[in-house]
């Protein structure tokens, strides 16, 4: 999942991915980001970013049974 409204970019971004049969999903803000971990099983979640606001909330999107890893 990409948090950004920079489409050429994405596109790019997910052909890339797709040559490893990886499926990206873009997402235009964060809270959207995080309905969508709601929704949705992600095999794996990245976030890389400097506002971390959010991650006090992460705990409550992601289930336990996808076994997460939060780095500072």
């Amino acid at each position: 999942m990409i948090v950004d409204n920079n489409i050429s970019e994405f596109e790019a971004t997910q052909k890339e991915w797709l040559k490893h049969h990886v499926f990206i999903k873009m997402t235009n803000s964060m809270q959207e980001a995080l309905t969508l971990l709601t929704k949705t099983d992600f095999l794996l979640v990245v976030i890389v970013t400097d506002n971390i606001e959010y991650m006090p909330l992460l705990p409550y999107y992601i289930p336990p049974k996808a076994g997460g890893f939060l780095a500072g």
